[in-house]
């Protein structure tokens, strides 16, 4: 719950930047864009690293079936 809140404010904060103008005509936002696309990125990769590590039971028990777990876990960091 903590990773998906996380994630949930970087993206916030990424779209907030984009909306302010973009990258290319706002470039005092760029390092903090850039830090914040590397965060959602990172928890990505750790939530899928997370989930491929649960066993069919308790995948299960949290109503995702383990077809669906392995697709989202092989899916690549950048992808949403």
């Amino acid at each position: 719950m903590l990773m998906q809140s996380r994630l949930s404010q970087a993206e916030a904060r990424l779209l907030d930047y984009e909306s302010q103008g973009g990258f290319g005509r706002k470039i005092v936002f760029l390092p903090a864009a850039v830090w914040t696309l590397l965060v959602i990125w990172q928890e990505r990769a750790s939530q899928r690293w997370a989930l491929a590590q649960q066993t069919p039971h308790r995948l299960l028990d949290m109503g995702i079936t383990p077809e669906a777990a392995q697709k989202e876990a092989s899916k690549p960091f950048w992808r949403a």
